[in-house]
């Protein structure tokens, strides 16, 4: 198989570390056969490999692979963006960029670019949390007054509620 016949995947380790690799065009990612592809992984889960996710970027189709059981220990660490951001994936994940069935060459960049739009334009969304809860704490310091009622008592010339609601009584 020449190099024409491959195209370029990305393999997320469990470290979170990204690595380029190739897989031959033909591989049907409708039915992924791990026999075909073994030899890409440093670490597996249990059970057969499975699709869980396509994303659409552009006019491609961005798919994740993996397992969502395994050992301990051999939990991938990566944070993937909604709605598979709250799951637990064992092992290396595979990233698949496709047009239909036509497995197509994915660059680190092109999954960068997929992870800063799927999460919204801010590929570190923890650091502008950071920084909005400081503001928010200034913004709090500098624009909230506590008011003193017991002043605008002393506006009314001196009287007391007590004494103005007598007045008011008497008037009726």
């Amino acid at each position: 198989m020449t190099s024409i016949d491959k195209v370029n995947v990305l393999l997320i380790r469990t470290d979170t570390s990204i690595i380029n690799s190739k897989v031959s065009k033909d591989l049907d990612i409708d039915n992924l056969n791990i026999d075909k592809i073994s030899n890409l992984f440093k670490v597996v889960g249990k059970g057969s490999i499975k699709r869980f996710c396509d994303w659409k970027l552009d006019k491609f189709t961005i798919s994740i692979y993996g397992w969502k059981d395994g050992n301990a220990g051999q939990e991938n660490k990566t944070e993937l963006p909604p709605p598979e951001d709250s799951d637990l994936y064992f092992g290396d994940i595979l990233v698949i960029k496709s047009n239909g069935k036509d497995i197509k060459n994915i660059t680190l960049s092109d999954y960068h670019n997929f992870i800063e739009e799927s999460n919204g334009g801010f590929e570190d969304i923890g650091s502008e949390d950071t920084e909005t809860d400081s503001d928010d704490d200034n913004e709090y310091d500098l624009n909230d007054e506590f008011i003193d009622d017991s002043q605008q008592i002393d506006n009314y010339g001196g009287e007391t509620e007590s004494s103005m609601s007598d007045t008011l009584t008497d008037d009726e």
